[in-house]
């Protein structure tokens, strides 16, 4: 589907492609819906004070198995941090680590426990 006015090649138009790529990959690995997967991407972007579009980009790269190097490497790092266990058993083959159904229905905060929050100290509204 084409975006009126906005050309083929247009950098607004790569961005949205990658974020909604990174929302994907989100949802594929925990489960949830694809506003709770920006969520998440956004609120682990800012806990680690990188853009949210770096964030994304590596996600999408790490995913696809090929980080390179036009990357950020402190978002890789992020994303290795944070999903890596769940990319690391998909591309097993083994359940994504998201057996809970409490957590499959709510990435941001199976991203938070990946971070080391206890569940009691952190809650979200949606």
């Amino acid at each position: 589907m084409a975006i009126r006015g906005a050309p083929h090649n247009d950098p607004r138009r790569a961005g949205a492609r990658i974020l909604d790529c990174a929302e994907g990959v989100i949802v594929a690995l925990c489960g949830g819906t694809l506003d709770q997967a920006f969520v998440s991407l956004v609120q682990t972007a800012k806990g680690h004070n990188v853009a949210p579009l770096s964030l994304a980009d590596a996600l999408v790269a790490v995913a696809q198995g090929h980080p390179g190097k036009d990357v950020d490497a402190t978002a890789v790092r992020i994303v290795r941090e944070t999903w890596g266990p769940l990319l690391d058993a998909s591309w097993r083959g083994r359940p994504h680590g998201c057996a809970d159904p409490e957590r499959r229905r709510d990435p941001v905060r199976l991203t938070a426990l990946a971070d080391g929050a206890s569940p009691s100290r952190h809650s979200h509204a949606y």
